[in-house]
């Protein structure tokens, strides 16, 4: 790896390093390799060389590269590819709770909820703790130092340590890269969240750390999850409350305030400036709902076809391997407040789900109704004094088909 110095100078850098700590080093003109620069400007002979290579990230379809280097000839004998060689913490800390790989004794990230889980992580000893902004730190400065895992390989049951890493980036681009259209501050959040539930509190466990490797893990191949509330941040909307404003009126739902700071209450969804202003000239309930239809198309969702109904617009949609159903009414917001009026009768509301989404759509959202694996949820545009516009989903309360339930 290279690194420049507090001089301008480039170095050779090992990927525990802060700062670089090789030699300085220059280009071979017209190659990809690079050459110990010589102290004597000039000067010829053997020098060391180190040889970079261009490898592609297994997780990346994309033709970014990263950097392989070779130690130089002039090695100390430093482990420059397995920086978890020199995590021997007999000396520095008690060993109790540690394993032993190799001779080496190993701290561990604890363990959490399951202590015979299979998989446990071994941590550099000058880490202590693994909140979420420390993790991501590591994971988007140096990913050598994030915690390795480890296993019990049989049949003499020894540890041996994983030799591929668990997260091949930040936590929070795994969530830009599977939901691209999420806002800066819903990616944020959602991966706070996300790390929280995993790891059952701000600290991360071995168990939590496996949970999130296999959530995204699951989003790369499609599979279905065990874990779907780690898996689609529409789950992991907290369910907000809706008020009466008079019997038989109306129910009211206030939106929470959209700001970077606080817990996950919203997501919200960044549009180009042509998508956002051609929006705003419109009041069509189809436009409406093709906007929103194609939002959740880009970020995976299966949606059944709007139907042309421009009154209550709504959509119904799902993921493919998941078990949830989701059902979304549709508003264009001016403040805080959505008012849903409620003057249909029990005896309307079939047709007119029907009109809403479709035929197909409400035999989906009965069955799972029945099944307890409807959401429902809330979405649209807000326009507010205090914050800018945006397209925004939460999760309430208000069903539908209570009423049909019930007949």
């Amino acid at each position: 790896m290279l690194g420049i110095d507090a001089e301008n100078h480039y170095r050779a850098r090992l990927n525990s390093d802060f700062r670089p700590s090789g030699p300085r080093v220059e280009r071979v003109e017209g190659t990809l390799t690079w050459r110990v620069k010589p102290a004597v400007e000039g000067a010829s002979g053997n020098e060391s060389r180190l040889s970079l290579k261009r490898l592609r990230n297994p997780d990346d379809d994309s033709a970014e590269t990263a950097v392989a280097p070779k130690r130089a000839s002039t090695s100390t004998g430093e482990e420059w590819s397995d920086p978890w060689k020199k995590w021997d913490a007999s000396l520095q800390q008690p060993s109790a709770g540690g394993i032993e790989v190799d001779g080496i004794r190993f701290l561990l990230v604890p363990r959490g909820t399951d202590p015979d889980h299979p998989i446990v992580y071994i941590r550099n000893p000058e880490h202590w703790m693994y909140d979420f902004d420390y993790l991501e730190r590591i994971l988007g400065t140096d990913l050598m130092q994030q915690p390795r895992g480890a296993i019990r390989v049989p049949p003499a049951n020894r540890w041996e340590v994983d030799p591929s890493l668990p997260f091949q980036r930040p936590l929070k681009q795994y969530i830009g890269a599977f939901f691209p259209q999420l806002s800066e501050t819903s990616v944020n959040k959602v991966a706070r969240h996300q790390f929280s539930l995993a790891n059952n509190g701000d600290m991360a466990t071995g168990v939590g750390l496996t949970r999130l490797r296999q959530t995204f893990n699951d989003w790369k191949r499609g599979n279905s999850t065990p874990h779907p509330a780690l898996a689609d941040p529409l789950l992991m909307l907290p369910t907000l409350t809706t008020s009466g404003s008079g019997p038989g009126l109306s129910r009211t739902l206030e939106l929470p305030a959209l700001t970077a700071e606080g817990s996950l209450q919203r997501l919200d969804f960044d549009l180009t400036r042509q998508e956002w202003d051609y929006f705003k000239t419109t009041q069509s309930g189809v436009d409406l709902k093709r906007l929103m239809s194609g939002i959740l198309v880009r970020q995976g969702y299966d949606v059944y076809m709007p139907t042309p109904s421009t009154t209550f617009p709504a959509l119904v949609f799902r993921r493919e391997n998941h078990p949830f159903v989701f059902f979304i009414s549709l508003h264009r917001v001016r403040g805080r407040k959505i008012h849903q009026p409620l003057s249909f009768g029990p005896d309307t509301v079939d047709a007119r789900l029907n009109t809403q989404i479709g035929y197909p759509a409400l035999q989906e959202i009965l069955q799972a109704h029945a099944e307890n694996r409807l959401v429902w949820l809330k979405g649209g545009s807000q326009i507010h004094a205090s914050q800018p516009d945006s397209i925004f989903i939460v999760r309430d309360d208000e069903s539908r088909l209570g009423t049909l339930a019930n007949q």
